[in-house]
């Protein structure tokens, strides 16, 4: 009986398994990416679980990564590690004493409850924040129609590819832009690379040498 209850508690409200590290923030990216210096004196990049903030070309972008800087920057921070993302990133939850930062963010109006990848009981409660924040017209939601992220990303992408004009190649195949670049991480891919289309993957190069030139390295897995 005792076990059944469980199983069925687990059911009704499912948490992301974490465990937790500790460290000191060195470098602030964005309003949800961070560089934390491990107690092994590793630098570790660590993307903010179940919020998405503006991206840094963005109205606000700069607003909610100085907010994030001023929460994080130079303090000892508690990362509690839920996943690791495609890019290597780690996907976590940070605290600084007893201050939740994902919360936080979000609560300030600095970031978006991620609602495609928050699916803790806790998300629950962000969206509480989310809402209280809109109501109060605070951070972002001061713009009458402020556009989340993953939207602008994702008309970015689509920008980017009706702008590119191509020379028809043998076949009549494209014999122009082959390599995209993610903006976030600087690593560019060719084409047929599981990263290719990804949702950073925006900067668009007609040759290796010119993703190189532009400071961009190669795809440890496609390897172009």
């Amino acid at each position: 009986m005792y076990v059944a209850a469980v199983f069925f508690l687990f059911l009704a409200f499912p948490t992301t398994l974490s465990f937790a590290w500790g460290g000191k923030v060195v470098g602030v990216s964005d309003g949800d990416t961070v560089t934390v210096l491990s107690s092994s004196h590793e630098q570790i990049r660590v993307r903010l679980y179940g919020i998405d903030a503006p991206e840094s070309e963005q109205p606000f972008g700069t607003k909610s990564k100085q907010s994030l800087s001023g929460l994080l920057f130079g303090k000892t921070v508690e990362v509690d590690e839920v996943d690791v993302d495609r890019y290597g990133r780690v996907v976590a939850r940070l605290h600084v004493g007893q201050v939740d930062i994902n919360a936080e963010q979000v609560r300030r109006g600095m970031a978006w409850v991620y609602d495609s990848y928050c699916r803790d009981a806790v998300c629950v409660d962000w969206r509480r924040l989310e809402h209280v924040a809109r109501d109060s017209s605070l951070g972002l939601w001061g713009d009458q129609r402020p556009t989340p992220p993953w939207e602008w990303r994702k008309s970015r992408r689509g920008a980017s590819t009706q702008g590119v004009q191509h020379e028809s190649g043998v076949g009549g195949q494209p014999s122009g832009v082959g390599y995209h670049g993610n903006q976030r991480s600087h690593v560019f891919h060719r084409s047929g690379c599981k990263d290719y289309d990804c949702p950073n993957c925006v900067v668009i190069f007609e040759t290796r040498e010119d993703a190189i030139k532009k400071g961009f390295r190669p795809c440890g897995v496609c390897r172009p």
